[in-house]
């Protein structure tokens, strides 16, 4: 027998070449090679096959990545054999898998993030996923009265009443603080919100400290303007026989929105506010 490789007398039935032999397994070869066997299995051979490009994915459990040219969704086997079933998160609703659904008999896995789980009490995370007529007011009363700390919590200090309004609007369940160093009819509120809704905040234009906040584009923009009007900022007087509105707003982007919307009789600096008068 000749040293390998070297060509067999058997013909390859796509290509009509003889094929080679490597190693003494390959006698029982029928084909020359992987493109013809691949050639062979479709319903017209003489197509040419084309070997898939080779992609970078990221296991769906593990998250680690790995390179393949089919359709693999795990790592390893060891991934791939993980059961898992969908439970919903009692705090933001949002579906998620479990790993053991023993941990679930157990009391255990019933969140989906630690942020949730850490959670005291329950909100709407999905309010402002569409702004509508329903909660335009309630989004002009962030953008008035919000602040973003480092702990993604929004605070507010405002009345009891507006800040009792602005609860029962978002269904929320966080509880109203009073304020005694500051005075009687002033409150708080922090609402720890989630990164989701924090990022839909800042994609409609809400800035954490309110410097850089800008109008939002939306549709319903008298309903924004009168949750933006109704907080303890703003003070009814008269002047002139007229009806005005006092307010005042930290951005200057927000307030020249303002101004090419509403009618302004006035318009100052002062102490890092803008003050603006405007004809309610």
């Amino acid at each position: 027998m000749p040293e390998y490789p070297f060509y067999s007398d058997m013909k390859c039935p796509i290509c009509g070449e003889f094929i080679i032999i490597t190693r003494e397994r390959d006698w029982k070869k029928k084909f020359c090679g992987l493109p013809c066997y691949m050639r062979s299995r479709k319903d017209d051979p003489t197509q040419e096959w084309v070997r898939r490009p080779y992609v970078i994915k990221s296991c769906i459990e593990c998250k680690k990545q790995f390179v393949t040219d089919t359709d693999q969704v795990f790592c390893s086997k060891r991934c791939a054999k993980i059961k898992h079933i969908m439970a919903e998160c009692p705090t933001c609703k949002k579906e998620f898998r479990v790993k053991n659904s023993h941990d679930l008999k157990r009391g255990r896995g019933k969140y989906c993030s630690d942020e949730c789980k850490k959670r005291k009490y329950n909100l709407n995370q999905e309010y402002f996923n569409e702004i509508n007529s329903e909660n335009a007011d309630v989004l002009g009363y962030i953008w008035a009265m919000g602040l973003i700390n480092s702990k993604n919590e929004l605070v507010f200090y405002d009345t009891i009443e507006k800040l009792t309004w602005f609860s029962e609007k978002i269904n929320n369940e966080y509880l109203i603080r009073p304020m005694p160093r500051v005075g009687k009819d002033i409150h708080f509120l922090k609402i720890r919100f989630c990164n989701r809704l924090i990022n839909r905040l800042h994609e409609l234009g809400f800035d954490d400290g309110q410097l850089n906040t800008v109008f939002p584009e939306i549709v319903n923009k008298e309903e924004f303007i009168k949750g933006l009007l109704f907080n303890n900022n703003s003070k009814k007087f008269k002047l002139n026989g007229f009806n005005l509105i006092e307010t005042r707003f930290k951005s200057e982007k927000l307030v020249n929105e303002l101004c090419n919307l509403l009618t302004v009789i006035k318009r100052e600096r002062f102490g890092g506010y803008w003050i603006l008068h405007i004809k309610a």
